[in-house]
């Protein structure tokens, strides 16, 4: 993240975006007051992400909240604790790898202001016209500039 970012986006799928939320998470802490944890290994983490700014925005398909005890205690709480990133999070209703629940409470639980889009399908990244439309509008709808 150092070393080729700053990036304005980060688009994860499936365990990917468990990982995103993760990452996200571990760089808010760096940058507010949420960064006193007891958990060295956590501490560690968030000390080295401390100058990487938070990305822009998220687009996280398929993907789930992850069950760790660290992401709890960087996520749970208050609203202010929750990544405040603009969200487009995408579960598929008949997903048999990431049950549809799982993306929701990735949404709900994790990040502030979560946009939440349901697909009719499985574990896959909807990519048809419609689909695409709504990807773009939720990025034309973001200020890049800053």
């Amino acid at each position: 993240m150092r070393d080729a970012g700053p990036f304005d986006g980060i688009v994860g799928f499936s365990q990917g975006s468990g990982m995103a939320a993760i990452l996200m998470a571990l760089m808010q802490a760096a940058h507010t007051q949420n960064s006193d944890h007891s958990d060295a290994d956590l501490q560690a983490l968030i000390k080295e992400l401390a100058d990487c700014p938070l990305p822009k925005f998220a687009m996280l398909f398929a993907g789930f909240y992850p069950e760790l005890p660290q992401f709890d205690a960087l996520v749970s709480g208050s609203k202010e604790c929750k990544i405040n990133v603009p969200t487009l999070h995408m579960v598929g209703k008949t997903d048999a790898i990431v049950p549809m629940e799982r993306g929701q409470q990735l949404a709900t639980q994790a990040f502030v202001d979560a946009r939440l889009l349901v697909h009719e399908g499985g574990h896959f990244v909807p990519g048809n016209a419609a689909w695409r439309k709504q990807y773009q509008e939720f990025i034309d709808g973001l200020d890049l500039q800053h």
